[in-house]
């Protein structure tokens, strides 16, 4: 068989082809495998396919690539597989894809990866899909990582999903986002998280922020924290509010600032309460300014402190209008100073007391 010149392998009926054993068509040289035309190519046997070498797989050419059945390409092993070079892989149709099976795209190396299109990388079944490598999904373009199907998405191991480039985070699509698991949120990289923007960073269900850990939820720019959806605040535990930077604490809306729980007030540190501005101090629903500790009310800045609202100052506990430093006291307007419980009055230091201004003196009701 191997005596034939190329002249005469390429004039086989497919025929003959077809009656070819194993032994005989593992005994092709290249040079021979080359010159099959893509009816002969469409003929071969798949137990003899089976048994091709990966030289002979490495001299097809694109024609003959595509010329494979479906049933042929499932019969490559996994050595064959890895032997098609980039044009011949960039060559297969959606078809020969989905024809692929898990431990063929496993062989694929990342190489192979990068050359697929976006439909090709669409065509591919979920269960192929769960066996995507880091080192196969690292290879995607951001096109590819765009073109995935939500349930594609779904199927990527937490271990390769880490793999992929900030760019390709950033394309991803919010139905993609959507898609994501809790696990799946859980393992994005700071880099991964810091890369999304704010439409992205609103598509997270709030039942995957829980899985963000500090380092994660310290890593979004202060315009996807600014995107934070109210449920989405809502659902930001203690741990992960105070891990919030003062930047990200300042670019808050005041529609977030009310959405934050009390409980979640109270986890608030002096550095970030110190950041809060006035429309965010004036936003306070009375529930959250008496769910503060006594530190963070001192760190309000005076500014903060002057456009409180009646209600606000009334519902201060007596430790904390005790915890005022002297500087606060002293902005306290008329309004604020008659808001004053009688009950809260007993806990002023005489500094606190010598602070009032005159006219917050003046405004203090008999009983206070």
């Amino acid at each position: 068989v191997r005596a034939f010149t190329t002249a005469a392998v390429n004039a086989l009926t497919t025929d003959q082809i077809a009656n070819l054993n194993t032994a005989q068509v593992n005994a092709l040289g290249t040079a021979q495998v080359a010159a099959l035309n893509t009816n002969q190519i469409g003929a071969i046997e798949t137990t003899d396919l089976a048994a091709m070498s990966t030289a002979q797989v490495a001299v097809f050419n694109t024609a003959q690539t595509v010329a494979l059945s479906t049933a042929q390409i499932g019969a490559f092993n996994t050595a064959d597989v890895r032997a098609l070079n980039t044009n011949n892989t960039a060559a297969l149709t959606t078809d020969q894809v989905v024809a692929l099976s898990s431990s063929q795209v496993s062989a694929l190396s990342s190489t192979q990866f990068a050359a697929f299109n976006t439909a090709q990388i669409n065509a591919m079944e979920t269960t192929d899909v769960a066996v995507i490598s880091s080192t196969q999904l690292a290879a995607f373009n951001t096109a590819q990582t765009a073109a995935l199907t939500t349930d594609q998405i779904g199927v990527i191991t937490t271990t390769a999903l880490r793999a992929l480039n900030t760019n390709d985070t950033a394309a991803l699509t919010t139905d993609q986002i959507v898609a994501l698991s809790s696990a799946q949120i859980g393992v994005l990289s700071t880099a991964q998280i810091g890369a999304l923007n704010t439409r992205q960073v609103a598509a997270i269900e709030t039942g995957d922020l829980a899985a963000l850990n500090t380092a994660a939820i310290r890593a979004l720019t202060t315009a996807a924290v600014a995107a934070l959806t109210t449920d989405q605040v809502v659902a930001l535990n203690s741990t992960q509010i105070a891990a919030l930077s003062t930047a990200q604490i300042a670019a808050l809306t005041t529609t977030q600032v009310v959405a934050i729980e009390t409980t979640d007030i109270a986890a608030l540190t002096t550095a970030q309460v110190a950041v809060l501005h006035t429309a965010h101090a004036i936003a306070l629903s009375t529930l959250q300014v008496g769910s503060m500790n006594t530190a963070d009310m001192r760190a309000f800045t005076t500014a903060d402190v002057a456009v409180l609202t009646s209600d606000q100052i009334a519902s201060l506990s007596s430790a904390q209008i005790a915890a005022m430093s002297t500087s606060q006291v002293a902005v306290l307007n008329t309004n604020q100073a008659a808001a004053i419980e009688t009950s809260d009055l007993v806990g002023l230091s005489t500094a606190s007391v010598r602070a009032f201004s005159t006219a917050a003196v003046n405004a203090l009701t008999t009983d206070q």
